[in-house]
């Protein structure tokens, strides 16, 4: 249930939780991009971009919390409209830190852990036309879950609920982003390349023409798709009941897709796991904190300028 404080903040100006960590993310990776010494692609454009996004962001201080339609659209969606645009960098910034992916040494880990391959191997033990096109129905399901979701929320008007849902998922997806920099993987799709097996449904081969432009080289420990999906589950299972169903059905899914269509190791997706678990329910509480603090500091300096008057 979302608390009375998260409620109360939707009132005056000043900075929301989600705000505070966009920015805290651009400020950390505007550094790497000015400190590190290594010549990556579109520099330019990517220093640009953070620029530009730090100070929006700043600038949101001065933009009232609730209001018209607009105020609205722009304070609720614009965390989820930076988002492809920052998966798009990440091809670039996980250069700053190495120069090298990881995948040898997940591989050898999968091995040693599992003693097979799961990626390359799950859909030859279970080569079934039908299992194959739900699981890729899944995958690709995770590119509508947050527009879906956050229509809901926009069209009931439930709009702090909507904010402390997006701090719950934005927190676990820069948090993926992070460590896609620090420990860039590419996965099995670009490792080995597209799973022996073809179901030759149509689904699965969509997500995989989709994937082959559309990705983000360097991104794949953990899974961002398995973390991000627990999380937006968390976020909606205490305000939409039924829809949270659907959605754990399709999470479900996800966690399955991603190895059985070569697209993630299966270590890629158990860290998702544990990322999403725990940062989730996190994100909610840290949400919460932050409301709670902010609600207190502005009681104490209005009782400062009552005692100063």
């Amino acid at each position: 249930m979302t608390s009375q404080a998260t409620v109360k903040s939707d009132m005056g100006k000043g900075f929301l939780p989600v705000d505070i960590l966009l920015f805290c993310y651009l400020a950390i990776t505007g550094v790497l991009l000015v400190c590190s010494p290594e010549a990556i692609a579109n520099r330019s454009a990517v220093t640009t971009l953070h620029l530009t996004g730090l100070v929006f962001v700043g600038c949101l201080q001065l933009m009232p919390k609730a209001g018209t339609t607009f105020i609205r659209l722009v304070r609720l969606w614009y965390p989820f409209v930076l988002l492809p645009l920052l998966y798009w960098e990440l091809s670039s910034l996980n250069r700053l830190i190495t120069t090298s992916f990881f995948d040898s040494h997940v591989v050898s880990a999968e091995q040693a852990l599992f003693g097979w391959q799961p990626s390359q191997e799950l859909s030859i033990i279970a080569p079934w036309p039908f299992l194959s096109e739900l699981l890729h129905f899944c995958y690709g399901a995770y590119e509508i879950l947050l527009p879906v979701i956050g229509l809901t929320f926009f069209i009931s008007r439930r709009d702090a609920e909507f904010r402390r849902f997006a701090t719950a998922v934005m927190f676990t997806f820069l948090a993926c982003y992070l460590i896609f920099i620090i420990i860039p993987v590419r996965g099995p799709f670009h490792h080995f390349g597209p799973p022996a097996t073809d179901s030759g449904g149509f689904v699965a081969g969509l997500i995989h023409r989709l994937l082959g432009v559309a990705s983000s080289e360097g991104t794949a420990f953990p899974s961002s798709h398995v973390a991000a999906s627990i999380a937006i589950w968390f976020g909606i299972r205490g305000v939409f009941r039924r829809l949270s169903w659907a959605v754990m059905i399709i999470v479900i899914g996800i966690i399955l897709g991603t190895v059985y269509g070569g697209f993630h190791y299966a270590i890629d997706s158990l860290a998702g796991l544990i990322v999403g678990v725990t940062l989730g329910p996190l994100g909610l509480r840290l949400h919460d904190r932050l409301i709670s603090l902010s609600i207190g500091f502005r009681k104490a300096s209005g009782v400062a300028d009552s005692c100063r008057s």
